[in-house]
């Protein structure tokens, strides 16, 4: 009687599991094999950057691009024989900043003979952004009659990728006044910049852009080392030679960060 108990037991135990093995399966994430548990999000499969394609820090370097729209050179009301740019650079690149890319200038007479040569360093050029500049040098061989300059050079260093940038855009320059002093050869061109960007500007480069008749005839600009926060305003004064005739009425003045 007591082995016919036990067996009936080990029987009813045996039948029990059974019944607990045919239910269902439970759900399990990523259950199938080889699979990440996700069905959202990225379909990189890690052997390729996100960005690649987009624009991103992975993207390729492209590199800048200058243009000169004018030049004037002569000998100014303080003696010196200088020569007078305004370019216009672009860094077509939408992930990278471009800085320190260095521009050769020719300066030459007018048989074309090259008369001497020089440099200028770019500055910070955010992302996309143009910007444009006036550029003033003094000649050390007499007056040239032309110049002629290279694209941009950059090393690796020159590219950051995109961070807090101040845009050509962002900054606004007015000129407030044209004033002279009786027996000095200068006219003091002074304004107000104001910074629009959520970001400081550390350094602002200020050029006026001096016509008469509609064409420009002169050029100067003045470098603000005080940053300007944002929201904020600042002042500005260039004292120009009275070298050339020009209209103040046509001033053109631009601000950029540098």
């Amino acid at each position: 009687m007591k082995h016919s108990l036990t067996a009936l037991l080990l029987t009813l135990a045996l039948f029990c599991c059974l019944l607990t093995g045919c239910g269902p399966t439970p759900d399990v994430p990523g259950g199938s094999e080889g699979s990440n548990g996700s069905s959202s999000g990225s379909t990189n499969s890690g052997t390729e950057p996100d960005d690649s394609n987009s624009g991103g820090v992975s993207a390729p370097k492209l590199q800048p691009s200058i243009v000169m729209e004018s030049f004037s050179a002569y000998h100014d009301a303080a003696g010196e024989d200088v020569a007078r740019c305004v370019f216009r650079a672009t860094n077509p690149n939408t992930a990278y900043s471009v800085s320190r890319a260095r521009v050769d200038l020719t300066l030459k007479d007018a048989a074309g003979n090259v008369q001497e040569t020089t440099y200028f360093m770019l500055q910070t050029i955010a992302p996309g952004d143009t910007v444009r500049f006036a550029y003033t040098y003094k000649c050390k061989k007499g007056v040239p009659a032309s110049a002629a300059h290279t694209q941009p050079s950059t090393t690796a260093s020159s590219f950051q990728p995109s961070a807090e940038n101040v845009r050509s855009s962002d900054l606004h320059a007015v000129v407030t006044g044209h004033s002279t002093t009786s027996g000095l050869n200068y006219t003091v061109i002074s304004g107000t910049v104001r910074n629009l960007s959520k970001y400081t500007c550390n350094r602002t480069r200020v050029s006026v852009i001096l016509k008469k008749n509609g064409k420009v005839v002169s050029s100067d600009f003045v470098l603000l080392t005080t940053p300007i926060p944002s929201g904020k305003e600042s002042s500005f004064f260039i004292s120009h030679a009275s070298d050339i005739g020009f209209d103040p009425a046509e001033t053109e003045v631009v601000a950029i960060p540098w």
